[in-house]
């Protein structure tokens, strides 16, 4: 069989695949927004969800669905699909590969947006914000592919960024006046803020919140059994 005669039939079987697709159209393809994987409005759930119903509707069999899927992917997710070693011949094994890639990078979104609105509560100590903020940072910058080409000094800025703009207005306002350089620099002003600000706030009632939190850092209020006053103890276990 010559070289010709090979495309010939390689053309043949192809058509053969797309004419047996349950008419699949040019038109029927528009009911689908495109995928790029980056910068999308809908995530890779709502995509292939999307594929389905309209597969519904118009009766596509699995051919359909594996063609209509790669037709509509662009962008990042065509090139990552174009980069893989191995060839999808079935709209399945697609469909796994694509949510196994993508899942990790929609939670990436909702993990940018707990990381920037974090705010720390009135009563919750310092040393709790920073662990919570740590691990948010953690699920944000190193976990995944997606945000592998964020610079480590971009990074470190958007962190700086982040703690210095949430902490509580009464510890925010002493870390800024110190002008810290770095998170080291931010976390020992912002225990020393609290320190002085649990040193100095006034506490009429000597109630202690219900709410309370692990904290190597914290102001215990105590009343006096045979006073009608109340003392403050401060506790570090740092």
């Amino acid at each position: 069989m010559t070289l010709s005669d090979s495309q010939s039939t390689q053309n043949a079987n192809s058509s053969h695949v797309y004419m047996n697709s349950n008419f699949l159209t040019s038109n029927q393809l528009h009911f689908i927004p495109p995928f790029s994987g980056s910068n999308d409005s809908q995530s890779i759930t709502d995509f292939l969800t999307t594929v389905e119903e309209i597969a519904d509707h118009f009766g596509w069999n699995n051919g359909s669905k594996y063609l209509a899927v790669k037709l509509r992917i662009t962008g990042e997710a065509l090139h990552f699909i174009r980069e893989q070693k191995f060839s999808f011949n079935d709209y399945d094994s697609l469909k796994k590969v694509l949510i196994e890639r993508y899942t990790i990078q929609s939670n990436k979104a909702s993990f940018f947006q707990e990381f920037f609105t974090f705010q720390q509560p009135q009563n919750m100590p310092v040393s709790v914000f920073f662990a919570k903020a740590s691990a948010l940072s953690f699920k944000t910058f190193c976990t995944g592919e997606r945000n592998r080409d964020i610079e480590e000094a971009n990074r470190i800025e958007m962190q700086k960024s982040m703690l210095l703009t949430n902490l509580a207005p009464e510890i925010q306002r002493g870390v800024i006046a110190a002008n810290p350089k770095t998170i080291d620099e931010i976390k020992e002003a912002a225990f020393l803020q609290e320190r002085a600000w649990n040193s100095y706030r006034p506490s009429p009632s000597c109630l202690v919140s219900n709410k309370t939190y692990p904290s190597p850092v914290y102001a215990v209020q105590v009343r006096a059994e045979n006073a009608n006053q109340c003392v403050e103890v401060f506790v570090t276990s740092w």
